[in-house]
């Protein structure tokens, strides 16, 4: 039961985080950033570093395994939003859902250190993510 709850509360925060610092259709259009979607960003991390935490020291292997495959597509989404930033094309609107789940709760800080820094930060933090669950479901099993 524990392991539903916190795979509820992950996605609400997912939900929430998105919702506040949600940036319309085009991401890369001027607008205010805000001390709001920066203290959502950050809350954003801090929760999912709280729930790294439980999740090793409970070892929930069921939310690592939750943690590994969203953090696995976030790590891709920012890896293919990269991609069009770079290239200056246009995101494949079936791939908006994905871009608001993955990309909006990070969305306070782009605006205040650049897209590029700020899509290199998001790879980076997926990728930890990713390997955090990795040692998590490696190190429960034990």
């Amino acid at each position: 039961m524990k392991n539903k709850i916190t795979i509820v509360i992950a996605v609400i925060v997912i939900i929430i985080a998105s919702i506040l610092n949600f940036p319309g259709i085009n991401p890369y259009k001027d607008r205010e950033t805000t001390i709001i979607n920066l203290i959502v960003s950050i809350s954003y991390l801090l929760i999912w570093i709280i729930l790294t935490v439980y999740t090793y020291k409970k070892k929930n292997i069921i939310f690592s395994k939750f943690m590994f495959i969203y953090w696995s597509i976030s790590t891709i989404m920012s890896v293919y939003l990269t991609v069009i930033y770079l290239v200056r094309t246009e995101m494949n609107l079936l791939l908006i859902p994905l871009f608001l789940i993955f990309y909006t709760p990070f969305d306070g800080v782009m605006k205040l250190i650049g897209t590029t820094a700020y899509l290199f930060i998001l790879s980076t933090v997926s990728v930890v993510f990713t390997l955090i669950a990795v040692f998590i479901n490696k190190h429960s099993k034990e």
